[in-house]
């Protein structure tokens, strides 16, 4: 399956490919960002 879009309430595995480079941090050198 390859469904366009899901609704409200439905469960689904993706992936994000963004546009831009983005920087991320792990959860152990910044937690705050695990909320």
């Amino acid at each position: 399956d390859n469904p366009k879009f899901i609704k409200s309430g439905d469960a689904a595995i993706i992936d994000l490919a963004p546009t831009k480079p983005m920087c991320v941090e792990t959860f152990t050198e910044f937690p705050p960002l695990g909320r």
